[in-house]
């Protein structure tokens, strides 16, 4: 979670102090790096009542495009489900779902911070079995097409050692020349929001849920060089922290 939505970008080059190029790593700095990602995306918010009741809100399964674009101290990245591609797995059974992010990182020094902010729309009750008597396998969904959920995040890590470049999997404006590990303490700050912002007055509170999540990570991260301009990277640790969560109404008539 971390690592996917932190796009590195360098101090300010006027600093004749900045060097990054060591036997570890190679920076490419002074360069302009553009990228494009395609994949796919899948989440769930799953809400527990009680010991026997809770609802699975997902999207339909999104297919995004992700251009970036990183130079000198500005890095930012933009993905969006390609609506003049026939991509995604709009359907009867679970709806349409559309998908926009937008993300930014800073590094200075050993810090790296990042911001995000997405917009996910059209969601479906995973476990409409559950609440819908007679419902079949292929039969559509409980489905809110209006329902959004709002993100916000604001993430930092630090890298213990120098010679570990957390830009060079992230982007290619630095390169991992020989193999290296830290440790990659953070915290994490997201909140996100359910709203249908045209549902009808009758039909109940338009603030479905607000949830706050406060999280500190510690990770250890290595990165292993195979060869010349390949290498592989992986982190595992605890995450610990605390969340604020509020459910406001459910819409009786589903």
């Amino acid at each position: 979670l971390l690592m996917s939505s932190m796009l590195g970008a360098q101090q300010n080059a006027t600093k004749p102090s900045h060097k990054a190029d060591s036997n570890y790593v190679k920076s490419y700095y002074q360069k302009l790096d553009l990228g494009l990602t395609f994949g796919s995306q899948f989440m769930e918010y799953k809400t527990h009542y009680n010991d026997s009741f809770y609802i699975t809100l997902r999207p339909n399964e999104v297919y995004l495009l992700a251009p970036s674009v990183s130079y000198r101290w500005l890095s930012l990245s933009y993905s969006f489900t390609p609506e003049f591609l026939e991509f995604n797995n709009d359907n009867a059974e679970k709806g349409s779902t559309r998908y926009r992010r937008l993300a930014t990182s800073f590094q200075f020094g050993q810090f790296n911070f990042a911001a995000m902010m997405s917009n996910t729309k059209g969601f479906y009750i995973a476990n409409t079995s559950d609440m819908k008597p007679g419902w079949m396998p292929g039969n559509p969904y409980i489905q809110f097409p209006e329902m959004e959920v709002k993100r916000y995040t604001v993430s930092g890590t630090f890298r213990s050692n120098k010679n570990f470049s957390v830009k060079a999997i992230n982007g290619g404006d630095e390169e991992q020349l020989k193999s290296a590990w830290t440790f990659l303490p953070g915290f994490n700050f997201t909140h996100f929001k359910f709203n249908i912002p045209r549902q009808p007055p009758q039909a109940g509170n338009t603030e479905l849920t607000n949830n706050t999540d406060i999280n500190f990570t510690l990770p250890i991260a290595g990165t292993w060089v195979l060869k010349k301009h390949l290498y592989v990277a992986g982190m595992a640790g605890p995450i610990v922290g605390i969340d604020f969560f509020n459910s406001v109404a459910i819409d009786e008539s589903t």
